[in-house]
């Protein structure tokens, strides 16, 4: 209004400009006030009592108090020059000293009188546009900050014009910088992850033709090297038509998913450990079944040999020769009852952590003589084929080192033919000694040779008459880790079994 009457003012179509603007002055909504070029105001509308608090009689025919106009006479000197005053924002104070906003429009009118002319000044209060603009920008750093929290950005798509906006946490999620964003929605779906592009393209072109609102999850692939999981829903603007086809545009919101999804992948990841470990508890549970049974059953063979054995000794009479057969026996199987608990109690202090190996320096030639010569009561009519430089020396734990050959070699006179070659063989290379023992027996199939070191294993090849309890290559498998060394094996069906396993070099040391 205050611009209309500026206009009217400057261009006046009154036959009595002193009668039209007194007219103006009494009808305004907006305070107006007329000055002089002197300085003195001739004119107090009813709506200048009404904001300033001064009445027409205290002001009219004297200067204007400065309170009114804050740097009022800089405006003036504006006006004056033929500048139009076009609504200046200044802090006004009332007669009360109350102090109110107000928007100001000062313009130079004629008087009537000659080439005099009159400043007409139009001011409007702006309290409650200042309180809704302020209102505004609360709400929006509101929306804003509910955005960031929720990590929530909106997205408006114009189809005519493909143009998209975004929100200033969308463009944050997108790892955007306003500046550089191009505003398509080509430009946006570089952001989208390649292998989800082309999907994203085609769901909002769907909604955009059948008019029905876009759902969909995809990848955000940022420049930063980040990815962010977000899902994006959108609803179809129309047309005045509104034929529910063809929309103009889609707009909605995108929300960042990337935690949640970690956490369904931690949730996945936690109920599939549970799973495996319920699983490897109830194989665990199984084994100890089969364990319990096979050692029960073998534990008795040689038990029930001892006590006919025994039996058969009291009644040997006399007769020397049958005693000490019969004594010889008992002791065997007495013997064969002892390695078995052995194998039993040293993998079970390997398995719970009890067994701490002291690396020495070993003379490797005589640390195998001497396994050699314990287990001649074993070997039978076996022949043990040795082949270690006796230069060779091996950083090693001589328990362990004795567990390790003991099983071996234990294990390749079970499963070798009477009367066969059993070669043991150590070299260094590389920092490491590394040792084999090999048999001749029927070898060990392919698909089971990746198990032989588990725990209570037994190939179902066993030798008739032939007891373990299935831990003896698992103890040497253990061994061998507790030094740092490797084990493997070499094997093929009918062709006999290589055992390889490796220890460091003393001399690299």
């Amino acid at each position: 209004m205050a611009a209309d009457a500026m206009d009217q003012f400057a261009a006046p179509a009154f036959p009595d400009p002193n009668a039209a603007l007194a007219a103006l002055v009494e009808a305004s909504a907006d305070a107006v006030l007329v000055q002089g070029r002197d300085g003195i105001v001739v004119a107090w509308s009813p709506a200048a009592e009404r904001l300033y608090g001064w009445f027409s009689d205290e002001i009219v025919g004297k200067p204007l108090p400065p309170e009114v106009l804050p740097g009022g006479e800089e405006l003036l000197q504006r006006v004056r020059a033929g500048e139009q005053v076009d609504r200046v924002e200044l802090e006004a104070r009332r007669q009360d000293g109350l102090t109110v906003p107000v928007s100001v429009t000062m313009v130079e009118v004629p008087s009537g009188v000659g080439d005099d002319k009159l400043v007409l000044i139009v001011a409007r209060e702006t309290t409650e546009q200042r309180l809704t603009q302020e209102a505004l920008a609360e709400s929006a750093a509101r929306l804003a900050e509910a955005q960031q929290l929720a990590r929530v950005g909106l997205w408006l798509w114009d189809v005519g014009s493909d143009t998209v906006q975004l929100s200033d946490e969308l463009y944050r999620l997108c790892g955007l910088d306003p500046l550089d964003f191009d505003g398509t929605l080509a430009a946006y779906l570089d952001v989208v992850h390649p292998e989800d592009r082309q999907t994203v393209l085609g769901d909002l072109e769907r909604a955009v033709v059948t008019g029905t609102p876009y759902t969909g999850e995809y990848r955000l692939a940022r420049s930063d090297g980040r990815q962010l999981w977000v899902e994006a829903r959108g609803d179809p603007v129309f047309g005045a038509d509104d034929t529910r086809r063809n929309a103009l545009a889609l707009r909605g919101i995108v929300q960042d998913l990337t935690e949640r999804r970690r956490t369904e992948e931690r949730l996945k990841e936690a109920l599939d450990k549970e799973r495996e470990a319920v699983e490897q508890l109830r194989q665990a549970d199984r084994i100890k079944d089969e364990f319990l049974a096979l050692v029960s059953h073998e534990l008795r063979t040689p038990l029930a040999a001892i006590v006919g054995f025994s039996l058969a000794l009291t009644q040997a009479g006399e007769d020397e020769a049958v005693r000490a057969e019969v004594a010889e026996r008992i002791a065997g199987n007495a013997e064969e009852m002892r390695r078995m608990v052995e194998r039993l109690l040293d993998f079970s202090r390997l398995q719970a952590g009890r067994v701490e190996v002291e690396p020495v320096d070993v003379a490797l030639r005589e640390a195998v003589d001497r396994i050699c010569l314990n287990l001649t009561g074993l070997l039978g009519d076996h022949v043990l084929d040795v082949d270690v430089p006796d230069y060779l020396r091996a950083w090693a734990d001589v328990d362990g080192l004795s567990r390790i050959l003991s099983n071996l070699i234990t294990n390749a006179v079970k499963f070798s033919p009477p009367a066969s070659t059993i070669w043991v063989r150590a070299w260094e290379q590389g920092g490491w000694v590394t040792s084999s023992v090999r048999d001749v027996g029927k070898g060990i199939p392919k698909d089971l040779q990746d198990r032989v070191f588990e725990r209570f294993f037994q190939a179902p090849n066993q030798p008739p008459g032939r007891r373990g309890t299935g831990v003896g290559l698992a103890i040497v498998h253990r061994y061998v880790e507790l030094q740092g060394g490797r084990i493997w094996l070499e094997s093929e069906p009918g062709e006999g079994t290589t055992f390889f396993f490796t220890l460091p070099s003393a001399a690299s040391g």
